[in-house]
C-alpha cells in the first residue's frame, strides 16, 4: 500500500509566506496579515470552510512573484506602479501545481482596480472576486505604521480606504470591512505576535491526504518558487532532487523513501526566501557578513517545515543538508550517530550539484576534481563514505540525470521570464 501523508495544505503554504515575509523587516508578516483580514471578511460574505481555505492560501501567497527588495518595498505604496509583474510571475509560477490553478487565477488578479464595476474583467480574463477580497485586504495591510500604536491609526486608516469605495475596492466589500475595523479586537488580533495561531483557530484544518507524488509535486512548486528569485540559483534545487532520487534508488531505498527524499531535495533551500535577493544575487564571493546571513537559510528551512504536522522526516532531511558527520556543519552541529540516511544523502546530492554548476565566481568542475574534493570530505570526517562510493561509481549515469533535470528547470525558468517580456 502506498504511503500516505496528512498535511494541512494551508499550514504548509503558510510556512512558505511566512518565510518570504523574514528577508525584509519592513514586510514582517504582510502576508499573514492580508490573509487574516481577507478570512474575517470572507466570514462575513459567509463563505464555507472549503473556500475560506482556499482564500487563505491565495492570500498567503499573493506577492509570491516579487522577488527583489526594490519590487516588494515598491509594493509597500498604497498607490504604486506596474503591479503586473509579479503578480504575473505569481500567476505563472503556481500554476506549475495543477491543484492550484484557480488560485494562481486569484493571484494574476489581486491588484485589479474595481473601477466602478469594469474590475471583472482585466486584459481579457475574468478577474475572481476573491482577487478583490485579497486586493483590499493588501491594501489595508500596507497603511499600517508598524512603529505606532495601533488604534491611533484606525480612523485614517478606514478612512483612505471608503475614500477609494468603487474606484479602487468593491463598494460592498469596503462596508463589510468597516463594520469589522469598528471592533477593537480585529486590530489586535492584526498586529499579534501570535497571528498565526490565531489563524489557525479562525478555520477547521483543511487536511489532505498526500500521497508521495502529490507532495513531490507540490515541493516541485516550491522548489520553483525559491530557485527563480535567482538565476544563478533557478536549477539548483531540481538538480539535488534528481541526484539524491538517483542516489537512493542505487542504495535500494523504497520507492516511497526515494520520492520522500525527491522531495527534500525540492524543499531544502526553502530557507532561502529569507535571504534578501540582492545576496541570492551577488555576481562575486560574499562578505563575511554576508555569509552570516546566508548561513541562516538552512536555520529557516528546519522552522517553516517544523510548522506542519506530517512532514517530520522530510524536514530533517531537507535541513540537514549542512552538517557533518564529525559535528563540525550548522547550524545544529549534529554527528554521525544523529544525522538519518535521508540526510546524509541530501548533504552529498547538494554538494555535488553546487561543485558541478557554473556561477559567476567559478567555473563548472570536471569530474576528477569533484571527486577529489568529495572524497577529501570524507577523509576528513564530514559525509558519507558509502554514500560518495555509490556517486563516484554510477557518476555518470547520476551527472546526466542530474543535467536533465536541471536543463527543464532552466527552460522552464526561461519560459517564465520570456512571458513577462
Amino acid at each position: 500500500m502506498k504511503r500516505q501523508l496528512e498535511i494541512d495544505i494551508a499550514d504548509l503554504v503558510m510556512c512558505l509566506s511566512s518565510t518570504v515575509d523574514l528577508a525584509y523587516p519592513s514586510l514582517n508578516n504582510h502576508h499573514t496579515q492580508v490573509a487574516y483580514i481577507s478570512l474575517e471578511i470572507g466570514e462575513q460574505l459567509g463563505y464555507n470552510n472549503g473556500a475560506l481555505a482556499e482564500l487563505l492560501i491565495a492570500a498567503s501567497l499573493h506577492d509570491i512573484g516579487a522577488f527583489s527588495m526594490e519590487e516588494k518595498l515598491e509594493s509597500l505604496k498604497f498607490d504604486f506602479i506596474n503591479p503586473d509583474h509579479h503578480t504575473e510571475v505569481g500567476y505563472n509560477l503556481i500554476k506549475l501545481y495543477e491543484p492550484f490553478s484557480d488560485i494562481a487565477d486569484i493571484i494574476r488578479g489581486h491588484h485589479t482596480y474595481w473601477n466602478y464595476g469594469e474590475g471583472y474583467v482585466y486584459r481579457g480574463f475574468k478577474v475572481p472576486f476573491f482577487s478583490h477580497i485579497i486586493h483590499l485586504a493588501d491594501r489595508v495591510s500596507v497603511l499600517i505604521d508598524r512603529d505606532r500604536e495601533i488604534l491611533g491609526q484606525v480612523d485614517s486608516i478606514v478612512s483612505i480606504i471608503d475614500k477609494n469605495k468603487g474606484r479602487l475596492f468593491v463598494p460592498g466589500l469596503v462596508e463589510i470591512f468597516k463594520d469589522i475595523a469598528s471592533k477593537e479586537y480585529f486590530w489586535f488580533n492584526l498586529v499579534s505576535q501570535n497571528l498565526s495561531d490565531i489563524i489557525d483557530e479562525f478555520i477547521q484544518p483543511h487536511v489532505y491526504l498526500f500521497h508521495m507524488d502529490d507532495l513531490v509535486q507540490l515541493s516541485k512548486l516550491f522548489s520553483a518558487i525559491i530557485d527563480f528569485r535567482s538565476s544563478f540559483t533557478a536549477t539548483h534545487s531540481a538538480g539535488v532532487a534528481q541526484c539524491a532520487e538517483n542516489i537512493a534508488l542505487y542504495m535500494r531505498m523504497d520507492e516511497d523513501d526515494r520520492k520522500g527524499i525527491k522531495a527534500a531535495g525540492y524543499l531544502h533551500d526553502l530557507g532561502k526566501l529569507a535571504i534578501p535577493s540582492e545576496i541570492l544575487e551577488k555576481n562575486g564571493r560574499l562578505t563575511s557578513h554576508e555569509y552570516n546571513i546566508m548561513k541562516t537559510h538552512v536555520y529557516y528551512t528546519y522552522v517553516a517545515l517544523n510548522t506542519v504536522n506530517g512532514l517530520e522526516e522530510i524536514n530533517r532531511w531537507s535541513s540537514y543538508h549542512h552538517e557533518r558527520l564529525d559535528g563540525s556543519g550548522y547550524p545544529f552541529h549534529l554527528n554521525a550517530k544523529q544525522l538519518p540516511l535521508g540526510s546524509r544523502i541530501v548533504a552529498v546530492s547538494d554538494i555535488f550539484v553546487a561543485l558541478i554548476e557554473e556561477r559567476p565566481y567559478k567555473e563548472r568542475l570536471s569530474k576528477r576534481q569533484v571527486i577529489n574534493i568529495m572524497e577529501g570530505m570524507v577523509k576528513n570526517g564530514g559525509i558519507d563514505g558509502e554514500i560518495m562510493s555509490i556517486l563516484k561509481w554510477n557518476y555518470g549515469y547520476i551527472y546526466d540525470k542530474t543535467a536533465i533535470a536541471q536543463t527543464k528547470a532552466k527552460e522552464l525558468y526561461e519560459k517564465i521570464k520570456e512571458s513577462l517580456s
